[in-house]
């Protein structure tokens, strides 16, 4: 007892004395550190040798605690993009175009498709004959009266006024007149009472009748010749031929509407210079009248002689080889106060050959030389701006003629109206354009400019997204100036985009090609449009190719084109032309857009990525206020799934968060959320964002996004209780879960050798030994591992899975082995029934292949499919799958039918099982 007690002493003495040395250890440490601190703190240079620098730093982030699991999570899903709808596309730009930047406010749009069908047209024709310009046929000659002479004229009828509109006419007595043709070559000197040669015909049928009739005076009443264009020409030109001097503002003007309706009447062009050369020698000193004469001469281009004038006149220098004009010119006659006019006519012609750089240079020094400012050299230079790009310089020169208050219904203060409303448009401000258009139109409304002011409105109602104003606008201006291709394009856009008639849209837009077949390619390009709206192929193409084949360079044509070329997979074709398009105007909404998916397409992610950046800066501000602006969703839409390509996931969900504010009902972009939320491994949250969805589509649930969160939903749900148990046989030993010694009863059992699971020796005798692992039925997923048959080995060996109860007893194997005759062969058996089928692929020896088998249970019925070496072997419905309470047991196995050498192995397992 003393003996315990000593060394129970001895021990708290020594304890004590640990202790106090511990105790006093610190106190030097405290005491050294006060010290320390009154020092500066030296640390000598770390070199290449230091031992902190040599430290390998692989291993510096696993935690030595954490305990090795059985098998692992698999990798997450790769969710495809939710389904999408087409594109917005640019609905066809209006006449006058204004800039393709100022489409992307209003026309860049997901259109409405007409109403009915183009079946239901009727009397289509008629739009064309409509389209023929009325307004000259109709103005000063829808009168009965005719004859030079106003004592010779005669009243006919009103209720013959539909017949005398195309034919001549004469009128025996009160009851009888007849209509026809008047044959003499003087017919428009003859007066009432002189001869008449007269070809009747059949009013309703456009028939002769009889043989031309000669009546004498006496024999007819009163006679008239019909009211045509061509008509009213010969009686207006046979009228001022007789003008005195004084009628010399009259003249300009009868000029001024000879060559507005010569298109249609070509022999005007030659009536006009005719009263043009007049109106020099009645009053030559007049600039006005020698710019008549010009400009008859650009209008049939001549341009060379219109040039040469409009410089002689100016003092301008003139290379020899300029034309004779066989006028008496003084050089420099209006070299002062008149020059300017002059040297917008030349500007004029310079731009109609294609110099707009030049033209835009003599306008700028004709205006420098007039420091108080001409407003024709001011409209003039304008309008070279705005069509060279530059709209808000443009502006500046408009505005400016705008301030200089010239009469408002001027020629010159109403073609500033016309070419300041184009440039609003350009700029896109289409409010204040249909303002300007129609200040324009009140200041004259019989002015020729008046119908080209109403067209501008409309255009600027159009441009500016009031579709249905513009329709109605349309209407009236039709009633009012009579049916122009210009008023005919525009009612049928602006109806096609009001949701109106397809039949109607469809008239208006072949009228408007019909009316002016040299410039029918805006026409036609809307056609195109609609026409593949309305699901008519064949007609959309031929229409597209009319346009292009008219004008190559028509931008919306090429749009079109580029838009279908994608859709149809032409990427090459299509990227050539969307680049150019882009080069050209590179703030077009519709464009980018397109290049931007077209990139995505191409798996150009970054440079997508540019392309939409540079999209959504003409963010209109009417969206960003809106309720709803389902284009620009679209657009955020696909800008974040391009950022989900890239991976960029919080990009990507604030792309789908900004187009759900565009666009709350864009149940795209609540996929895209849900795929962002799972691909940051937020489960719940994906899973959250489909029942969201679902919830809110409960009542269409055919919609594909429905169709797609519920499909996603029950996949990533399944795919999460999904493990991955792997085997390399990298151990000494096996992993435990292997069966191995159940089946081995003739001589041969499995084992580990050299880093495969191997089964090798000599079978006993007739039988099988095999090497599996089991997992309940429901929960398998997949097996598969790398086999090798030895060249000694003879008979069956190879992977299997089975269904198997505890007694072991078999309900349903399914094995794919190398035979006794080396042939690759997969084999089922379920009780009685039994296939075995050889493959006609070579299964070598003393070599690994690889075996998979994976089971598909998204189908009503589990599906197998079995590859070897990466090829599909077999694919079959596996119902035995389905709610078996068996066990599957998977594996490898030898089979002899004799005693006989067994030599196969296992390498590199991989089995996909779902958690309990």
């Amino acid at each position: 007892m003393k003996r315990e007690q000593g060394l129970l002493l001895g021990v708290v003495a020594i304890l004590g004395l640990m202790g106090w040395s511990l105790k006093g250890d610190a106190g030097a440490g405290a005491r050294g550190s006060r010290q320390a601190r009154a020092k500066d703190l030296i640390l000598d240079a770390l070199g290449p040798a230091d031992p902190v620098v040599q430290l390998d730093g692989h291993a510096s982030n696993r935690d030595p605690f954490v305990r090795p699991l059985p098998d692992s999570p698999l990798e997450l899903l790769a969710l495809p993009a939710p389904p999408l709808d087409e594109l917005p596309s640019l609905l066809p730009p209006p006449l006058p175009a204004g800039s393709p930047a100022s489409w992307s406010q209003h026309l860049f749009a997901f259109p409405a498709t007409p109403l009915g069908d183009i079946d239901d047209l009727i009397d289509l024709d008629a739009g064309a004959d409509q389209g023929m310009d009325q307004e000259g046929a109709d103005s000063g000659f829808g009168s009965d009266e005719v004859g030079t002479d106003e004592a010779t004229q005669v009243t006919l009828s009103s209720d013959q006024d539909e017949f005398g509109a195309v034919y001549d006419s004469i009128r025996l007595d009160a009851i009888r007149t007849f209509y026809g043709f008047i044959l003499d070559d003087d017919r428009y000197e003859i007066q009432v009472g002189d001869p008449i040669t007269f070809q009747q015909v059949d009013a309703e049928t456009g028939e002769e009748m009889f043989a031309p009739q000669t009546y004498q005076a006496g024999e007819y009443e009163a006679f008239a010749l019909a009211r045509t264009l061509r008509n009213q020409i010969e009686y207006k030109v046979r009228e001022m031929r007789g003008a005195s001097p004084g009628r010399v503002v009259e003249m300009r003007e009868h000029v001024d509407w000879l060559l507005a309706n010569a298109i249609q009447q070509p022999i005007a062009f030659g009536y006009a210079e005719e009263h043009a050369r007049w109106l020099i020698q009645v009053q030559p000193d007049h600039v006005l009248n020698w710019l008549t004469l010009g400009t008859v001469w650009e209008r049939t281009f001549r341009f060379d002689e219109a040039f040469t004038l409009y410089a002689t006149l100016a003092g301008e220098e003139l290379p020899e080889s300029a034309p004779d004009l066989g006028l008496e010119l003084q050089e420099g006659r209006f070299a002062a106060a008149e020059k300017a006019r002059l040297q917008v006519g030349m500007a004029r012609i310079l731009r109609r050959l294609g110099a707009d750089a030049e033209a835009e240079a003599l306008l700028r020094h004709a205006n420098q030389e007039r420091p108080a400012g001409d407003a024709a050299t001011l409209v003039a230079l304008g309008s070279v701006l705005l069509d060279r790009g530059q709209p808000a310089a443009a502006m500046l020169h408009f505005e400016r003629v705008t301030n200089m208050s010239p009469p408002r219904n001027s020629p010159l203060a109403l073609a500033n109206g016309l070419a300041r409303g184009r440039c609003a448009m350009a700029l896109g401000r289409f409010s204040e354009a249909a303002d300007v258009f129609a200040d324009t139109l009140r200041a004259d409304t019989a002015s020729p400019q008046a119908k080209d002011a109403a067209s501008g409105r409309i255009a600027a109602l159009y441009g500016g997204g009031d579709f249905a104003t513009a329709v109605q606008e349309a209407e009236d201006a039709i009633e009012t100036y009579g049916s122009s291709a210009q008023l005919l394009y525009l009612r049928g856009i602006a109806n096609a985009a009001d949701g109106g008639a397809a039949a109607e849209v469809v008239r208006d837009l072949r009228a408007a090609a019909a009316s002016a077949p040299l410039d029918a390619a805006p026409a036609l390009a809307a056609l195109a449009f609609w026409y593949d709206r309305l699901g008519l192929d064949s007609e959309a193409s031929a229409a597209l190719d009319q346009a292009l084949d008219q004008s190559p360079d028509l931008y919306y044509a090429r749009y079109l084109r580029a838009r279908w070329a994608v859709r149809d997979g032409e990427l090459e074709s299509a990227s050539e032309d969307l680049r150019r398009l882009v080069a050209e105007a590179p703030r077009c909404v519709g464009v980018l857009a397109e290049l931007a998916w077209l990139l995505h397409a191409q798996d150009l992610f970054p440079a997508s990525e540019v392309a939409y950046r540079r999209a959504e800066l003409e963010l209109p501000a009417w969206a960003r206020s809106s309720s709803t602006a389902p284009q620009w969703a679209d657009l955020a839409l696909r800008r974040g799934l391009n950022f989900a390509e890239s991976q960029e996931w919080a990009r990507a969900a604030e792309q789908f968060l900004a187009a759900k504010s565009f666009d709350p009902t864009l149940y795209a972009a609540q996929n895209g959320l849900a795929r962002v939320a799972y691909a940051q491994d937020d489960l719940t949250q994906a899973v959250s964002e489909f029942a969201y969805l679902q919830d809110n589509l409960r009542q269409n649930q055919e919609d594909p996004q429905f169709l797609y969160a519920q499909s996603w939903q029950g996949r990533i749900t399944a795919h999460a209780r999904l493990r991955l148990w792997t085997d390399d046989f990298s151990g000494s030993r096996l992993r435990p879960g292997w069966e191995i010694l159940l089946k081995a009863k003739l001589g041969v059992e499995p084992r580990l050798e050299s880093g495969h699971l191997s089964i090798r020796g000599e079978h006993s005798g007739k039988g099988r030994t095999r090497a599996t692992r089991e997992v309940p039925a429901l929960h398998f997923q997949s097996f598969g591992g790398d086999f090798e048959v030895g060249a000694r080995h003879s008979g069956d060996a190879g992977l299997l899975i089975a269904l198997e109860t505890r007694n072991q007893r078999q309900q349903w194997l399914f094995q794919v082995f190398r035979d006794r005759d080396g042939r690759l062969v997969y084999q089922w058996k379920q009780g009685a029934k039994e296939e075995r089928q050889p493959v006609n692929i070579p299964f070598p020896t003393d070599q690994p292949v690889r075996i998979e088998f994976d089971i598909n249970r998204e189908a009503n019925t589990p599906e197998l499919r079995v590859r070897f070496n990466g090829e599909e072997i077999y694919r079959g419905a596996a119902a035995q799958l389905k709610s078996s309470a068996a066990s599957l047991v998977y594996g490898m196995f030898v089979d002899t039918a004799n005693a006989l050498p067994v030599h196969a192995s296992l390498d590199n397992v991989e089995a996909i099982y779902a958690k309990p």
